[in-house]
């Protein structure tokens, strides 16, 4: 795998571009079954000098990716920042006409919500079979 990812860090810097492997993170996707069989005697990977941890999670466009894709990591946080964000509205109720209120809360809400739609769109199918 670090082979893998050397070829990666080589292909980057042939097209110009930089891997920040401080921000770099490492998640492997899978079933349940899959990752159960798969077995790591050294669970980080190393990258030129830098060793980099497999985690649980990864965050890439503002979108947390977990180990079997269920998005719930993401929803869960997009549900905590819209009620804080929802919360901060109410506060502001009393001062601002009932159109506004509407309108800050398309702003500040929907726009999160409707962030990478696409990709919660077939989790919905996916858990309901």
């Amino acid at each position: 795998m670090e082979n893998c990812c050397d070829s990666i860090k080589s292909w980057i810097l042939a097209n110009k571009l930089l891997l920040n492997e401080d921000k770099t993170e490492v998640v492997l996707i899978g079933t349940q079954q899959k990752l159960k069989s798969f077995q790591f005697s050294n669970p980080t990977l190393t990258i030129s000098d830098s060793d980099i941890s497999i985690s649980e999670k990864a965050k890439n466009l503002g979108v947390i990716l977990d180990r079997s894709l269920s998005m719930d990591q993401h929803i869960n946080n997009n549900v905590n920042i819209m009620y804080f964000e929802l919360r901060r509205i109410s506060q502001m109720r009393s001062f601002l006409p009932f159109n506004t209120l509407k309108i800050i809360v398309s702003a500040l809400v929907l726009s999160r919500l409707d962030y990478c739609n696409s990709l919660l769109a077939d989790v919905v199918s996916q858990n309901s079979q």
